[in-house]
């Protein structure tokens, strides 16, 4: 057996040769002869086996958005050790975060493992070993009648804001391996509270009973494509939205890249898939898995997606085959967002930092790009910084700049403009940190602490000054404090939930 991994950590474990939804199912079937849970169905989609899960918690996080301007948290909780019979999406009120840390009163927590057994409203203590850190329960914070039901093995979401009926709506999507498809939930924001829809039709979403199951007009499980019907293809798990085409690109583990149109979604048109591309690195043996998309020049339809490997040294290159003649957003004719694969970038350029990428940051108008290397057996985990040059052919290549090596395990790599200056934030699930790097140097300027297994680091366009990181393995969430200055600047400054092993929920 080998590992199946999210974001650079084996949580769960698969059977060879098999897909995810094969492996899941034959690990139901033995859970559910053992305890006699009534079927050996895997049916992660329709949540009709197993342990219900918990409405008003973070488990086993994927990742998460802010949605409602800032009022509101949405995560996905990925149910990725089966023990629940479904994923969730909790809305959590960053309303009630916010005023918990900056209240003086708490007192310190009773123990260095303490966590509350029971939920007797909004509760907070400073951590023992590290009193800046502000522990709270999560379960006061989480708007539970709002939950909805989810397959499991969701993965990190990405964002779509439109206005509806004058209404904003932010639309969540997220891959679910375990189905496999893209799902998505509408969230609105009304009477004061966070309301989420995917059940009904994408026309006419409903509230079909109370915490509903993902419906099927809220899954993207397959599609017409030339005049045939294609599934999109197993081990969904990169997400990148180019808002300007409205188009939304996923990356599969198995190798391939596909494409949806999201195009009219304020006219309630529903998200289709539009293109499916095998492989993402056009023959290239040995490579395969594709860890990120993404479009170098967002808003261009001619301008390629480039996508990071876990197997091999290439760097896919993937085109709109009619992008010349796609324009925008279209919103009522159905576009041809079929995929074509060219040549790999310049393998060499990776040599000797590994085999396995995890991310890629692309500035086209410095002429260079950042790729993050997770680790291989000889080669630490690495960042390397790249530039472009013509090749004798007069084609364009990366070449190797400069390399430092990182923390253990990275799987995300982002800019952001912190206040201070663009930094690079590397996001590690191994060491349970977040590297932050300054570019033009090529230094680690910070190496901040955020608990283990962190899943995800979320800037929130609302608030320059904080942070959020889903904690895959702590279940929670924590907030990373970005004042310029401020006592605890690039620390944690408070945990959405104990710390806890899943086994603990």
């Amino acid at each position: 057996m080998t590992g199946i991994e999210i974001n650079g950590a084996p949580p769960v474990r698969e059977f060879p040769r098999t897909s995810c939804f094969t492996a899941c199912r034959a690990l139901v079937g033995v859970v559910a002869a053992a305890f006699t849970f009534g079927t050996s169905s895997c049916d992660l989609g329709g949540g009709k086996s197993g342990i219900t899960a918990p409405l008003d918690r973070v488990f086993l996080p994927s990742g998460a958005s802010v949605v409602d301007s800032g009022r509101r948290l949405l995560v996905v909780n990925s149910n990725s050790d089966l023990r629940y019979s479904t994923g969730t999406v909790v809305p959590i009120d960053l309303t009630a975060v916010t005023e918990d840390r900056n209240k003086a009163t708490w007192l310190a927590c009773p123990s260095v493992d303490y966590r509350p057994l029971k939920s007797a409203g909004r509760f907070c203590c400073k951590d023992l070993l590290d009193p800046r850190v502000l522990n709270c329960d999560d379960r006061p914070y989480a708007d539970s009648t709002s939950t909805v039901r989810i397959g499991s093995f969701g993965t990190a979401p990405v964002l779509q804001t439109f206005v509806r009926g004058g209404q904003r709506v932010d639309r969540l999507f997220f891959a679910v391996r375990a189905d496999p498809s893209v799902t998505f939930v509408d969230a609105t924001t009304e009477a004061g509270r966070s309301v989420l829809r995917c059940s009904g039709t994408v026309g006419s979403p409903v509230i079909a009973s109370k915490n509903p199951q993902c419906s099927g007009d809220f899954r993207v499980e397959a599609g017409v494509l030339e005049g045939s019907q294609v599934d999109l293809p197993e081990e969904p798990f990169d997400l990148h939205i180019d808002p300007i085409l409205g188009v939304l690109y996923v990356g599969h583990l198995v190798g391939g890249i596909s494409s949806l149109d999201i195009c009219g979604a304020e006219l309630d048109i529903q998200p289709r898939l539009a293109g499916v591309l095998a492989s993402a690195y056009s023959g290239t043996e040995g490579a395969g898995g594709v860890t990120s998309t993404v479009p170098s020049l967002p808003g261009d339809p001619t301008a390629p997606v480039f996508t990071t490997a876990r197997v091999g040294f290439s760097l896919g290159q993937v085109y709109l085959r009619e992008g010349r003649n796609l324009g925008q957003c279209s919103k009522l004719a159905a576009r041809d967002l079929t995929l074509v694969g060219a040549a790999p970038k310049a393998a060499t350029a990776f040599i000797p930092r590994g085999g396995d990428t995890r991310g890629l940051v692309y500035q086209p108008e410095l002429g260079r790009a950042f790729i993050l290397h997770h680790n291989t057996p000889g080669n630490p985990a690495a960042l390397s910084r790249v530039r472009f040059v013509t090749s004798a052919r007069g084609e364009s290549e990366f070449a190797p700049e400069e390399s430092i090596d990182v923390c253990a395990g990275p799987s995300q790599l982002q800019l952001h403009e912190t206040g201070r200056r663009s930094s690079l934030f590397i996001t590690c699930f191994d060491s349970g940190q977040v590297y932050v790097v300054e570019p033009e140097s090529m230094v680690v300027t910070n190496a901040i602490d955020v608990g283990r297994g962190p899943s995800m680091l979320l800037f929130d366009e609302n608030n320059r000054d904080i942070a959020y990181v889903t904690g895959f393995v702590d279940n929670n969430v924590s907030v990373i404090d970005l004042r310029i200055n401020s006592p605890t600047e690039a620390r944690v400054v408070q945990r959405i939930g104990f710390p806890r092993t899943s086994t603990q929920l």
